[in-house]
C-alpha cells in the first residue's frame, strides 16, 4: 500500500510538472515579446532577399509582409473564438441527440 501510494505521488508530480511545462509553452506561443521577435526577424530577413534581388525600396516592401502577419496574429484570437464558440454549440448539439437524451427528450 505504502508503495502504492509513493507511486501515484511520483506520476502526480509528474504530472503537474507536465502541466507547468505546457503553461509556459502556451504563454510563449501567446506572449507579444514572441510576436515582435517574429516581426523584426521577418521584416530583417525579406528586407536582406529583396535587397540580394535587387528590388527597389526593398526596406520599405519588406514592410508588406509583416503586416500581414501583425493582422493575422490580431485575427486569430477572434477566429479562434468564433470556433471554440462553434464546437461548444455543437457539443451541445450533439448531447441533445445522444441516445440517452433523445429518448428523455423527444419520446415522452
Amino acid at each position: 500500500m505504502n508503495q502504492k501510494l509513493k507511486e501515484l505521488k511520483k506520476r502526480i508530480e509528474l504530472i503537474e510538472l507536465r502541466n507547468k511545462k505546457v503553461e509556459l509553452d502556451k504563454e510563449w506561443e501567446t506572449s507579444n515579446f514572441r510576436k515582435i521577435i517574429i516581426v523584426v526577424v521577418t521584416y530583417i530577413a525579406i528586407g536582406l532577399y529583396m535587397d540580394w534581388m535587387r528590388v527597389d525600396n526593398h526596406w520599405l516592401n519588406a514592410i508588406v509582409p509583416v503586416v500581414g502577419f501583425i493582422f493575422s496574429t490580431m485575427t486569430f484570437n477572434l477566429v479562434k473564438d468564433i470556433w471554440k464558440n462553434k464546437k461548444v454549440e455543437i457539443s451541445k448539439m450533439e448531447g441533445l441527440f445522444s441516445r440517452a437524451n433523445y429518448k428523455k427528450n423527444f419520446l415522452q
